[in-house]
């Protein structure tokens, strides 16, 4: 276990436009896509993994909202739908706790494969090291960024160097965050198209 307190971060203010709808509200598998994602960091609080849950929705998307709200999950909202305001929001978020926790684990919402298994492996690995940032790879994947990512409060101030879509992948290249990479099976696809939750719909 990590010593410290973790708060996940749900990333789910993208306007989808490759998608050509709101993505995160197409179905799948019987739920909107999103609810997947918001069940995956709710049971992970529930099983004392995260302490909190915030997600980071766009101003006025009452849908994603209410859906985090009945996960029992907190909601706030970002002020421009790229990924570098989403994160600097999130992160502001829990700063502004009474009690900072000491590192974020952070989620994408149109993520529907995360499992309780993969966040285990994440902060198992995170646990047993002193690196910023501890990502996973996924073996089907091994190019593509892994989630959730595992961020330490002493890195949180960096997010102020991102722009646009861009996460952390530069800064861990460029040596400014340290980084420990953590071996999973599998992939956990992100959906940024129609084409793509078609193919998802397919596996088993």
């Amino acid at each position: 276990m990590i010593a410290g307190r973790v708060w996940g971060i749900v990333l789910a203010a993208g306007e989808s436009r490759r998608f050509g709808s709101h993505k995160l509200l197409a179905p799948f598998r019987g739920h909107p896509l999103a609810w997947h994602a918001f069940t995956a960091a709710a049971q992970a609080m529930e099983r004392g993994l995260l302490e909190g849950v915030v997600v980071v929705c766009a101003r006025e998307d009452a849908a994603v909202e209410a859906m985090a709200m009945a996960a029992r999950l907190k909601t706030t909202t970002s002020p421009d739908p790229t990924m570098a305001a989403s994160l600097r929001r999130g992160l502001s978020f829990l700063a502004e706790q009474l009690e900072p926790p000491e590192a974020a684990l952070i989620f994408l919402a149109d993520q529907p494969l995360i499992l309780p298994g993969q966040i285990d492996a994440v902060l198992a690995a995170a646990a047993g090291c002193s690196a910023l940032v501890c990502r996973p790879r996924y073996q089907a994947t091994p190019d593509a960024p892994g989630h959730p990512v595992f961020l330490r409060r002493a890195a949180w101030n960096t997010a102020d160097a991102l722009a646009g879509d861009q996460g952390f992948r530069e800064l861990i290249a460029s040596g400014r965050l340290s980084l420990k990479i953590c071996e999973l099976p599998g992939a956990c696809p992100d959906i940024d198209t129609p084409a793509d939750l078609t193919t998802l719909e397919a596996l088993d």
